[in-house]
């Protein structure tokens, strides 16, 4: 049996077109509501961090100043508070 070749009219491929392309916009759109929620969520993470970050900060600021009272259990402990706190804000604020 000889084979029957399709071809579509103009108005038809511009037809096909325009449904690929709407349903490439519909995608698109999508995505881009879901990077908008990752940002905020981000935002807000990046925001309580960078709040923690400043609580540790002053306790270590209050700690140093008052060097000589602290036992050494809480030295270390504000300083690895301080260390995490950083080290997880600057994380967050890379992505």
């Amino acid at each position: 049996m000889p084979r029957e070749e399709t071809t579509l009219s103009g108005a038809d491929l511009l037809a096909v077109l325009i449904q690929e392309s709407q349903k490439e916009y519909d995608q698109i759109q999508r995505e881009l509501k879901e990077i908008d929620v990752l940002i905020r969520q981000n935002s807000v993470e990046v925001e309580r961090l960078a709040q923690r970050n400043v609580q540790v900060g002053n306790r270590m600021r209050q700690m140093e100043m008052n060097f000589d009272t602290f036992p050494r259990k809480d030295i270390k402990e504000v300083y690895s508070a301080y260390h995490e706190a950083e080290m997880r804000l600057f994380m967050m604020l890379g992505q």
